[in-house]
């Protein structure tokens, strides 16, 4: 039987590094780092594995640039504070979705959400899917449905629930390759990022259970209108397949 290797890339004691990405030919990982607490913003970053030697895509305190993803022409998408936003119940700041090249220039604002969106990823058919926190013509628990956008900005549209009360929150939805299917974690809204792991099939419905399964054990879900979600037992975060 073989067993994983571990290896250690790169560390900071002092400060914070997440979302990692690694490119198409496996060469290359993007990444957001946070260097000081007070000092620094997350910023992209992009190090070369063979190398290690890493060098800083964006920069500019005040912003946070992370959830970056390679785009096939060498572009990237990546969620960001720079829309300069607050939510509608709290101080916390909104991040929509940017693109920029390999080194950070064209910096360009692709979505004008009211309320954060996050976590895109490239789908198998070339569209992003990204979770949007959504306040129109709803109240604040549940508003955080799947949307899905043309890698230009263009064609922003309902992937899953955006008129439904179940699931509560879709979160780090990743598509399945091969299909128009996307693994994810179903959650809560005021709780942490974690949940139960689902699998959604828009072509058997965009509301409440009729597309959702859940995994590890499959079975089908049901509606419900609950804040904290799929709270209990074993939870996920991060899935992919």
């Amino acid at each position: 039987m073989k067993t994983a290797k571990t290896e250690r890339l790169i560390e900071d004691a002092n400060g914070l590094i997440r979302d990692p990405e690694v490119s198409f030919d496996g060469k290359k990982i993007l990444f957001a780092w946070k260097k000081d607490d007070r000092k620094d913003d997350f910023h992209l970053y992009e190090m070369d594995y063979k190398t290690g030697k890493v060098r800083q895509i964006t920069r500019g305190l005040g912003f946070a640039d992370y959830e970056g993803i390679y785009l096939p022409g060498g572009d990237i998408i990546f969620s960001s504070s720079r829309c300069i936003q607050t939510t509608d119940c709290w101080t916390t700041e909104v991040s929509n979705i940017f693109r920029c090249d390999s080194n950070g220039r064209k910096l360009r604002r692709l979505g004008f959400d009211q309320v954060s969106t996050l976590y895109p990823k490239l789908m198998p058919n070339g569209q992003i899917t990204y979770t949007r926190w959504e306040y129109n013509d709803r109240g604040q628990i549940f508003p955080q449905p799947l949307f899905q956008v043309n890698p230009d900005g263009t064609g922003q549209t309902e992937f899953y629930g955006n008129n439904s009360w179940f699931p509560t929150s879709i979160l780090h939805a990743r598509g399945i390759p091969g299909t128009r299917k996307v693994i994810a974690v179903s959650s809560g809204h005021h709780t942490i990022q974690s949940g139960k792991l689902i699998e959604i099939d828009n072509t058997r419905g965009r509301q409440e259970h009729h597309g959702v399964d859940y995994l590890n054990p499959r079975k089908r879900s049901r509606s419900r209108r609950q804040d904290g979600s799929d709270r209990g037992g074993t939870q996920y975060q991060y899935p992919t397949r």
